[in-house]
């Protein structure tokens, strides 16, 4: 049992050696990985254009940063969630404002949600070994992917592309051609502009009115009336629209004076009796002419 015990004690020594031991390698291999990414950062970090550090504005996001830089390396690497949380840290104002240039207050929240999306999709595209700028590459992420979302969320009816691509070129012309008339241009002038026809001019201007939906407590006319005040009210004949409809279709062919005999009995409201004393006959002749028409008019129902 004492020999047992010793061989016990002796493995225990052992593991917490090699422990110990593989606990030295994995630090040493870290520091070996942390070496090399310091050394390809150092090799691959673009280097500022002539002059260019100097022209930056106080506060802007420095292209060539050493350690940012480091960062975008290691990242590219490793794809480790504490490298991505410290470069989000680093671009997240740029993408909010991005995000808040083209937001309205109802939708500032949901924009600066997609900006960030985009930046983290941007972060893990983006290869340093290209040793291109990654700003410049962030903002065409966060641009396109804000674009898309005004495009599919931000209107009330989705305008085509072609349509959603050509407003922002329509508002800047229709500024600039206001400047040069000193009046609004016309559909006509706006399309000689831009090269375009008529109606996608026309088009473009309907989907921008369209871009939200018109509250319908909106006042509108002298008189302070709402839109919903003056909006259509639902008319209760429609519904018989279909009925009308399809009793036109089935009397088709029927006689003159079987027309008439439904006519006076199920629409003018008559009696049988008031029917009869109108047109000289007995009752029981209404009574048996309203029969037969009426058998007539099953038969074409379950005939189809």
């Amino acid at each position: 049992m004492l020999q047992a015990a010793s061989c016990t004690a002796e493995l225990a020594r052992l593991r917490a050696s090699m422990s110990l031991q593989l606990q030295g390698v994995r630090g040493h291999f870290e520091l070996l990985r942390q070496h090399s990414d310091t050394a390809l950062a150092e090799v691959s970090r673009p280097r500022p254009r002539a002059g260019r550090g100097s022209s930056r504005p106080p506060g802007a996001l420095d292209f060539y940063d050493r350690s940012t830089w480091y960062l975008h390396v290691r990242y590219a690497r490793r794809h480790d969630a504490p490298t991505l949380e410290s470069l989000v840290a680093v671009y997240q104002d740029d993408a909010d404002r991005r995000a808040w240039r083209v937001a309205s207050p109802l939708s500032r929240e949901d924009l600066v949600q997609v900006a960030r999306e985009a930046l983290v999709i941007a972060l893990h595209r983006f290869e340093p070994q290209r040793r291109k700028p990654f700003l410049p590459f962030a903002r065409l992420t966060v641009d396109g992917s804000l674009r898309r979302y005004l495009r599919d969320q931000g209107y009330a009816v989705r305008p085509t592309r072609r349509i959603y691509e050509l407003t922002p070129l329509l508002r800047s012309t229709t500024e600039w051609l206001t400047q040069e008339f000193g009046r609004p241009p016309s559909s006509a002038e706006l399309a000689d502009a831009l090269n375009v026809d008529v109606a996608e001019v026309d088009e473009a201007i309907a989907s921008s009115q369209n871009r939200t939906p018109i509250s319908l407590d909106r006042p509108v006319g002298e008189e302070g009336l709402t839109l919903a005040e003056l909006s259509g009210h639902p008319d209760a004949s429609l519904a018989g629209v279909l009925d009308r409809y399809a009793v036109e279709q089935l009397t088709e062919g029927l006689s003159e004076g079987d027309r008439s005999l439904l006519d006076e009995y199920f629409f003018q409201g008559r009696t049988q009796q008031q029917i009869a004393e109108a047109h000289g006959v007995s009752q029981m002749h209404v009574s048996r002419s309203l029969a037969r028409v009426l058998r007539r008019l099953r038969a074409r129902v379950t005939a189809g």
